[in-house]
């Protein structure tokens, strides 16, 4: 019995190797120097591990509602669906399920470890798709890692189910309309574009700039651009690159540091039909908090009054998304001092 668990130990610890240096070991290469040493039952024990690791079984046994899972141990899973936060059983241990993310980052060419220690990035897995979002361990001082999937849609759903019935959006991007749209982690921005995306032309050429692959587009003249913290290309630099590509629609995934510099000049110079997000608490704020970021990187002396002020005259609509729903929406004109002048249309 003894003989048995050392073979097993041994040659889980073989694959761990393999995988501390970027290896995934086939399964016939995995267990070929023990081949004399194993009996069948003890085969089929670790050939049902080694799927288990390969194919994520920690994302087993989703709900349909399933919305995001957050991995604290194996003992300690959330799940959050569409109507509450509950507790996420699965049969792999913690040590397994570390395993299994380092497999998941070599397949997907994610550098992940004490040098980057946040990574976030698109999957697929179990038939769905994912953004995986993981802390390294070496940044927590009680040495555990964490993990956060969140669903990722690939349905377009209608503007109804988000409450824009009657809000005539459509036409509103058939015009070119720069739209910025606010809201918290969750809300449906991402969900909100991916929708919006319908009523752009074949014939535009749209440029989809992102950290992470999410936005869906099956238009055949879509550009897409990821930033990559490894290469240095950063959403600010894609957005520079972008501008150069002829774009007839940008997408930004996110407005939250530097980016927003290039942003501001790419539709201060004309550019229109400019859709991206912004984390905010309403849509009032959305305009305010970009004129901060604007301020902030823009690298000139610039006073916050003339930042909203080009914030301001640049975006014509604001919309406020809050549990996959539109709660509020907004027409921007311009401002004077602190003053943002604008009209709700909802």
């Amino acid at each position: 019995m003894n003989n048995d668990l050392d073979v097993i130990s041994e040659i889980k610890m073989r694959f761990k190797d393999s995988i501390s240096k970027g290896t995934i070991l086939s399964w016939s290469k995995l267990i070929d120097p023990f081949i004399d040493k194993m009996n069948a039952q003890i085969k089929d024990h670790l050939h049902k591990w080694y799927k288990s690791i390969q194919a994520h079984d920690f994302l087993n046994d989703l709900p349909d509602t399933f919305e995001e899972l957050f991995i604290h141990s194996a003992e300690n899973i959330k799940i959050k669906t569409s109507y509450s936060l509950d507790y996420h059983y699965q049969e792999m241990t913690s040590e397994d399920i570390d395993l299994s993310i380092e497999v998941m980052c070599i397949n997907n060419e994610v550098d992940w470890n004490y040098k980057i220690p946040f990574v976030s990035f698109y999957v697929e897995a179990k038939n769905r798709y994912f953004r995986a979002s993981l802390t390294h361990k070496k940044i927590s001082p009680i040495k555990e890692a964490k993990y956060f999937f969140r669903l990722i849609s690939k349905v377009s759903f209608s503007l109804e189910s988000f409450n824009a019935k009657n809000l005539n959006i459509k036409q509103r991007v058939a015009d070119k309309s720069n739209i910025l749209i606010a809201g918290a982690t969750g809300s449906g921005k991402t969900s909100f574009i991916n929708s919006l995306l319908k009523f752009i032309p074949e014939t535009d050429h749209l440029v989809i700039l992102e950290d992470t692959y999410e936005i869906q587009s099956d238009k055949d003249n879509t550009t897409r651009l990821i930033s990559s913290k490894e290469s240095e290309q950063t959403l600010d630099k894609l957005l520079n690159y972008c501008l150069r590509m002829s774009p007839d629609r940008i997408i930004l995934g996110e407005l939250r540091s530097s980016e927003v510099t290039t942003y501001v000049q790419a539709l201060n110079t004309g550019h229109k039909g400019v859709l991206s997000t912004i984390h905010a608490n309403n849509a009032k704020d959305a305009i305010h908090r970009a004129a901060i970021l604007f301020q902030l990187y823009s690298g000139l002396n610039m006073t916050y009054e003339l930042a909203l002020k080009l914030i301001s005259s640049n975006i014509d609509y604001v919309i406020f998304m809050e549990n996959k729903s539109i709660r509020e929406f907004i027409q921007v004109y311009s401002s004077e001092g602190a003053n943002l002048f604008f009209d709700e249309v909802a």
